[in-house]
């Protein structure tokens, strides 16, 4: 199966982000998170379809939302089968839609775009299994085979490639493998990006109330 290279590319190309940690790091992270995961959704989408061409169990609506360029339907339609659990799919959707933001808003909430990356990163690598079976026999083509990949799929190097196995569970811990804690946790980065918003939100507030001299009646102003 093709999906499992680029899907650990992207996530080993994320875990290097993660590491060097900042902003611009985090928003690549996120980004090549994201993409990793709608890779994994599609995949496990088009296999639920396929086994339902004899079963005929889906409804019309569920073939569409599987079948469909959605994302958030995607992911409702895997939390539906049992795929991903509840509070997985309120994370997925959190991050999913920073992704989006980074697109069109690049530079807001960047103090912690980092640990988002590294939350999301997180969840993925847990979805792995769920999504893409504890191991899979896959054929690859040569052309895929690149030092990335050989790197973190060893175990193509010496099979066939129209018989090789690949353990989705050990590749997702080689994946995760010494990702060290942040500095700082998530909580308390939260609580100082929050709390620089709110004082830049009043010092505006004041530069509007007192005027450019600072010397304006706020009563008269507002």
């Amino acid at each position: 199966m093709r999906v499992v290279i680029p899907v650990a590319e992207q996530l080993d190309r994320a875990r290097q982000e993660i590491l060097v940690g900042g902003p611009l790091n985090g928003r690549i992270g996120l980004i090549l998170i994201d993409n990793a995961l709608e890779l994994m959704c599609h995949q496990k989408a088009t296999e639920i379809l396929e086994r339902d061409r004899a079963s005929r169990r889906l409804s019309p609506a569920q073939r569409n939302d599987a079948r469909g360029q959605v994302f958030g339907r995607k992911v409702a339609f895997l939390k539906g089968l049992g795929h991903i659990a509840d509070d997985q799919v309120r994370a997925i959707t959190i991050f999913h839609r920073h992704r989006n933001q980074l697109y069109h808003a690049g530079l807001r909430n960047d103090p912690v775009v980092d640990h988002l990356a590294r939350r999301y990163f997180v969840l993925t690598i847990e979805l792995m299994a769920p999504l893409l079976g504890v191991a899979r026999h896959l054929r690859w083509e040569a052309a895929l085979l690149d030092d990335t990949a050989r790197r973190l799929l060893p175990e193509l190097a010496g099979a066939s490639r129209h018989r090789a196995r690949v353990d989705i569970a050990d590749l997702a811990r080689r994946l995760q493998a010494d990702l060290p804690e942040p500095a700082q946790g998530l909580q308390a980065a939260l609580r100082d990006h929050l709390l620089a918003r709110i004082r830049r939100s009043e010092e505006d507030f004041a530069f509007i109330a007192t005027g450019r001299g600072g010397k304006d009646d706020p009563k008269d102003t507002l």
